[in-house]
């Protein structure tokens, strides 16, 4: 029964590297794969600066992490504050590989590449970004209470 197996396991191998001999040439995809990129890249952009909010308020995000879920209530109830204003939530999800993946698309979507690399992976904080700079203007972190939420906002839009 042992040399069974092992016949068969030759034989499939053997098949393998004929394969591997004569592969198939698959045809060239990069101008389709980069044409699409491109229109997916002018798709997620602002049609001009005037589109894009004076201040984002980027969070550093992970289903895991306990800073994420004590801050995020206290944001919720600050939010409505700033129905109307030039100030848009982007969040960044850390969970996972493919989560982080796309954080990092989206980052770059934004052009938020910069403030993505410098604090790449750590979770449970708020970096308030002025659009118009690329820099960041203030960070909301789990002690802040929900008026210094309020406060470190209005002062990220008092800047912009």
């Amino acid at each position: 029964m042992r040399s069974l197996f092992l016949v068969a396991l030759l034989a499939l191998l053997a098949g393998c590297q004929a394969s591997d001999t004569n592969p198939v040439e698959a045809p060239d995809t990069d101008a389709a794969q980069t044409e699409l990129l491109d229109t997916a890249d002018a798709a997620d952009a602002p049609a001009s600066a005037a589109d894009a909010p004076a201040v984002y308020a980027v969070m550093f995000y992970a289903d895991w992490c306990a800073s994420c879920k004590a801050l995020d209530p206290k944001v919720e109830d600050v939010w409505p504050t700033f129905a109307g204003q030039s100030v848009e939530r982007v969040t960044l999800d850390f969970t996972d590989d493919a989560t982080s993946a796309e954080a990092q698309e989206q980052a770059a979507s934004l052009g938020l590449s910069e403030i993505y690399e410098a604090d790449a992976g750590a979770t449970g904080f708020i970096v308030l970004v002025n659009t118009a700079t690329g820099e960041p203007v203030g960070r909301i972190v789990r002690d802040d209470t929900p008026e210094q939420i309020q406060t470190k906002v209005e002062e990220a839009l008092a800047q912009a």
